[in-house]
């Protein structure tokens, strides 16, 4: 028993330990390959196009918030 306790702990009759390996040469990292730049006119197109779509969300916002208000004077006036 205690050749065992000796053995698994590096005592007496222990088993030889390997040398750790040496790691291989690291290879410096590419630089990040920088993406072209948009133009001034592809900027504008982009600005354009999401003003319209934020215009048409809050249309139809409108549109559904004042449905009920039209339905709500329409009543009143039957009455």
């Amino acid at each position: 028993m205690h050749a065992d306790l000796a053995r698994l702990l590096g005592g007496v009759g222990s088993a030889p330990v390997k040398a750790a390996k040496t790691p291989k040469a690291v290879k410096a990292p590419k630089p990040a390959r920088r993406k072209p730049n948009i133009s001034d006119a592809g900027r504008r197109r982009i600005a354009a196009a999401q003003k319209a779509r934020w215009a048409k969300v809050k249309a139809e916002k409108a549109a559904t918030a004042e449905k009920p208000k039209a339905e709500a004077k329409a009543a009143k006036k039957a009455k």
